[in-house]
């Protein structure tokens, strides 16, 4: 019997890809400018660092968004100071926080859900306050329906590391067996909670799952497209 839901954050309850949008345009678009670079091929290589770091790196520090701006720059061949990085990141979660919102259906679902505990498992944005990420949460205005919210800091690790979950479930006194994983990214939400016992479902929306439009996964249990599709599967 399934006793609680665990939920990742970035375009599973919260639609990240209009921020993405936001940051390629008006973000990549000022940074381009400044260099003298041209703005889709510098939104390619900051994608590109992106994906060569997560889901691939554990060390919570490398998802600050300076250490992919001032990688990306690197490789057209301009260096920046950290002045210069600091106000770049300032002005990227300014554009993002400018767009961040929740799914139509997040928090109706959640309410319906309240005969579940419910966690969020998040890897933190380099910020070892964790400041962006609780003020992300604030801005969905989902923190009263989530009886626990994990983030990478407090463990020291990124995903696929089971650590969070496992910090989790000690916390909530249960086992692998009565839990859900619900979670955008295969390899880093799914592979690690299938392993551990978990009943995994792919949030099949938003950035990461347009790059595995044809691809199957045995660790996959259930595929949704909404998070509201929850309620006739529990």
């Amino acid at each position: 019997m399934i006793k609680a839901i665990f939920f990742d954050l970035d375009d599973t309850l919260e639609n990240w890809w209009i921020a993405k949008t936001a940051i390629r345009d008006k973000f990549c678009g000022f940074v381009a400018k400044k260099y003298g670079l041209n703005r889709e091929e510098f939104f390619r290589m900051f994608v590109k660092v992106e994906y060569e770091i997560v889901g691939k790196s554990l060390n919570p520090m490398v998802y600050d968004r300076k250490v992919w701006v001032k990688e990306a720059l690197k490789r057209f061949g301009v260096k920046v100071g950290n002045k210069e990085l600091e106000s770049l990141d300032r002005l990227y979660w300014k554009i993002a926080f400018s767009k961040i919102k929740a799914y139509p259906d997040t928090i109706s679902t959640l309410r319906k859900l309240n005969k579940y505990k419910k966690v969020i498992i998040t890897d933190s944005d380099g910020d070892p306050k964790n400041e962006i990420k609780n003020k992300k949460i604030g801005k969905l205005k989902i923190r009263k329906y989530f009886d626990l919210i994990v983030t990478s800091n407090q463990t020291g690790k990124n995903k696929p590391d089971k650590g969070m979950w496992r910090f989790a479930l000690r916390k909530l006194k249960l086992k692998p067996s009565e839990c859900m994983m619900v979670g955008d990214k295969p390899e880093m939400d799914l592979k690690p909670t299938k392993d551990m016992g978990f009943t995994t479902v792919w949030m099949r929306k938003g950035d990461w799952a347009s790059q595995r439009k044809e691809k199957k996964f045995k660790y996959v249990d259930y595929e949704i497209t909404k998070i509201s599709e929850l309620l006739r599967m529990l």
